[in-house]
């Protein structure tokens, strides 16, 4: 095909750029998969529910689970396209994409305390531990790494699980999620735990500024940066560091970082706001499904999961021990055709693999951190890379 021919073509002038570097080459080929999840039903507080399950192949034992919500009157079709399923695959954790039960309208929905949802007997709090507890069990998933994120309805159901001290769920990242205002006032005492909040400025339906006289009708809300400022506040965070993602393009946002940390064990917590955007899973700004378990895999076991900051580490020890004409020999480039490819450069740092070959440590299809440095030798390093040492 066209595409086949073009990766074959890129290969190759980089091959003939480098060849007069006497150095050895290893060339990783990535294998793009398609992502299915497959349907399942359980049985729990005598409610029939579903959900939906993708396991990456070669998983290991213990890996990590996340959770993943859709929103109000949503289902899981709605949210297994968002890149949670890709990034499980890239990362090594299982994804599962629970169906919310319908509330009086008939909508899906998780219970959160909506004004029309007073009838609702469902305890969705209770569903979601005893189904992690499950799954934990049946696919020999860690229960120290099992986390949560949702968007809108299915993010408010995230700060839910924050405040109401369950100890199922490590971390939870809402998306253009809301803090109700009965869920603090109801819960004095809420455990320390690490929280992410995306959210856009100018969303109508979830407002930054919040909504205490209920004019939206989803019940009185108090404003984004207050609802993460508990948080700050309750995990103990004492420093602020404020940043931004690189622009994604034509479409999408400004997108500022506010990372609030503290002591060695004071769980962070981040808030990612998205300058003039609206309610969405925000793909079109960022890769959300990788931002948010760049946050996640913060609190993973680091000797089976390393940390993104203790992978960093260990590819800049490595890289720094070798010349520029090595670096530039090391570094292949191919050019990826699709459109999501090309948008993860910045994102897709992988996993270190630790195992010796030759005498190479070889790191995959790592993005190093120090491939900027690169762009000066080669500006094809800002297309996905495939890389080696």
């Amino acid at each position: 095909s066209s595409d086949t021919a073009m990766i074959v073509a890129t290969v190759a002038l980089v091959l003939q750029a480098v060849e007069t570097v006497a150095v050895p080459i290893f060339v990783f080929l990535l294998a793009v998969s398609v992502a299915f999840a497959q349907e399942f039903t359980v049985a729990i507080d005598d409610l029939q529910r579903s959900y939906r399950m993708h396991l990456p192949e070669n998983m290991k034992s213990g890996a990590p689970l996340v959770f993943v919500l859709h929103g109000y009157g949503a289902s899981v079709e709605h949210v297994v396209d968002k890149g949670f399923s890709e990034a499980a695959d890239k990362y090594g954790f299982a994804v599962c994409y629970p169906q919310g039960s319908k509330d009086g309208r008939g909508n899906p929905c998780w219970n959160v305390g909506y004004p029309f949802q007073e009838d609702m007997k469902v305890d969705d709090v209770s569903f979601l531990c005893q189904l992690a507890e499950k799954l934990q069990k049946e696919y020999g998933l860690s229960k120290e790494n099992t986390f949560c994120t949702g968007m809108s309805n299915g993010g408010e159901m995230c700060y839910l699980l924050a405040y109401c001290n369950q100890e199922t769920f490590a971390a939870v990242a809402p998306i253009a999620g809301l803090t109700m205002a009965w869920m603090p006032q109801q819960f004095k005492q809420s455990r320390k735990i690490p929280l992410f909040e995306i959210h856009g400025t100018q969303d109508k339906v979830s407002e930054w500024t919040g909504d205490m006289e209920n004019k939206g009708g989803w019940g009185a809300y108090i404003p984004v940066p207050d609802a993460v400022d508990y948080w700050v506040k309750n995990n103990g965070c004492t420093r602020e560091i404020v940043g931004k993602l690189p622009f994604k393009g034509e479409g999408g946002h400004k997108v500022i970082t506010h990372k609030f940390i503290g002591k060695k064990d004071v769980p962070p917590v981040w808030l990612y706001e998205v300058v003039g955007g609206v309610h969405s899973w925000f793909n079109e700004d960022m890769d959300t499904a990788v931002e948010i378990w760049k946050f996640f895999s913060q609190f993973v076991d680091v000797y089976k999961y390393p940390s993104q900051a203790k992978i960093d580490r260990q590819v800049d020890s490595v890289f720094r021990k070798l010349s520029t004409r090595e670096k530039i020999a090391q570094i292949m480039v191919i050019n990826f055709t699709s459109r999501e490819s090309k948008e993860k450069f910045e994102e897709q740092k992988r996993l270190v693999r630790k195992e010796k070959v030759g005498g190479l440590i070889p790191l995959g299809d790592v993005f190093l951190p120090a491939i900027d440095k690169m762009n000066k030798l080669n500006r094809l390093a800002k297309i996905p890379m495939l890389i080696s040492l």
